[in-house]
């Protein structure tokens, strides 16, 4: 599974280790000598073997009785008619049991019925519920900056991974709030945490849209200063959000961290033999690649080198593909799946880039020509992020001084 993993505090670093320039061009960190081939081997090499154990953990009940079935039909009507049968049983059970291989809300046990609050770790927020258009009630989170800076401040539409829900997302959110000045909107998807529903592809997109169209009723949010945060699974559902003609011109920024290609290229490297597999097959698919491509705001692609559980040569083909005319790729060489967001640099990273991704818009004349990431006063942008650089360089000399003593 893409799993949350353990969730220990952020680090707040204030400079990037990243090289390199902005817009178009690549912005490379120091790295291993292969990482992105270490982590493909290691993570095909592991799942090719852990995928049937996980079957026959979980549903050797089914196989025995899809084994005594067989059986049974070979006795009557012969081996071809058998083999072709049982090939279509094994389809058929593969794209049924997909969500329960995909989704997975009860990791930790208690995830469903434990939700932690922000103020654990001392943020003010709202708990809000999100009603989707197929009836599904969604929980979520809105976590505030301070009450003189909360309607200007950004604010950050947050999706999560595949397991847990939004309190194990807290310490990250906090990072966010406090070193990059973000209002950070959780929303649990559904059938995840206090949500209700079961999830499936076409649901998460449901409740992502649910979840854009509550923050543009809020008067006292800046609609026009929307961002996306996705992080493995929240990455395909984020791309989907953006990619749409309807909430596009509402997202002043897109970011990515150790997010996949699409379901079906995940599905191989776990297991090779699905390569033969007919999309058909596949209940899920999350075609972040060809959706990139449509993409026209600001992108910042957030890449671990040392994932352990998708490979980094996605987020390259990612990158690769997306056509936004601003776009940058930061790299983080001890960065893995989980805890890329506690490397060094990597919260400069964001307001850097913001920085210069804002500046490059009204460099190109974008707030006269109606562009939906255009920033509303000259400099504003520039001059909130400044502020974002300021207060994380006073926090780490603060840290350092406190290291010395």
């Amino acid at each position: 599974s893409l799993s949350p993993g353990a969730m220990p505090g952020p680090s707040s670093s204030g400079q990037s280790a990243a090289s390199g320039g902005h817009g178009q061009g690549r912005v490379v960190s120091p790295s291993p000598s292969s990482p992105s081939t270490k982590s493909r081997g290691g993570s095909s090499a592991i799942t090719t073997v852990t995928l049937p154990l996980h079957f026959l953990y979980h549903y050797w009940r089914y196989m025995l009785a899809v084994a005594a079935c067989v059986v049974v039909f070979y006795a009557c009507v012969g081996g071809l008619v058998t083999a072709v049968a049982s090939m279509l049983t094994c389809a058929y059970l593969l794209h049924r049991w997909q969500h329960t291989m995909l989704y997975y809300p009860l990791t930790p046990p208690s995830s469903r019925t434990h939700v932690q609050s922000p103020s654990v770790v001392g943020l003010m927020f709202e708990s809000v519920w999100v009603d989707t258009h197929d009836r599904c009630r969604l929980h979520a989170m809105l976590i505030r900056q301070p009450e003189q800076t909360f309607s200007s401040a950004p604010t950050l539409l947050y999706f999560h991974g595949n397991a847990g829900n939004i309190g194990h997302r807290l310490m990250h959110a906090r990072a966010l709030h406090s070193l990059c000045g973000f209002n950070v909107f959780l929303l649990e998807y559904r059938g995840y945490g206090r949500s209700n529903g079961r999830p499936s592809e076409q649901g998460l997109y449901s409740d992502a849209r649910a979840g854009m169209d509550y923050l543009l009723t809020r008067p006292d949010i800046d609609s026009s200063r929307i961002m996306l945060f996705g992080r493995s699974l929240g990455g395909a559902v984020a791309v989907d959000l953006a990619a749409s003609p309807r909430y596009a011109p509402h997202v002043s920024a897109l970011l990515l961290e150790n997010t996949f290609t699409c379901i079906s290229e995940v599905a191989t490297l776990f297991f090779p033999p699905l390569a033969a597999a007919p999309w058909l097959l596949y209940r899920n698919v999350y075609n972040s690649k060809s959706k990139v491509r449509r993409l026209t705001m600001p992108v910042l692609f957030l890449s671990g080198e040392q994932d352990e559980v998708l490979p980094t040569a996605m987020m390259d083909e990612l990158f690769d593909c997306c056509d936004s005319p601003i776009k940058c790729i930061e790299r983080f060489p001890t960065g893995q799946h989980n805890t890329t967001w506690q490397q060094p640099f990597y919260y400069e990273a964001i307001t850097r880039f913001l920085e210069q991704a804002f500046q490059e818009d009204e460099d190109d004349g974008g707030s006269d020509s109606g562009d939906p990431r255009s920033v509303e006063g000259p400099g504003q942008d520039q001059g909130y992020f400044q502020d974002q650089h300021d207060r994380q360089y006073h926090q780490q000399q603060h840290q350092h001084q406190q290291q010395q003593q």
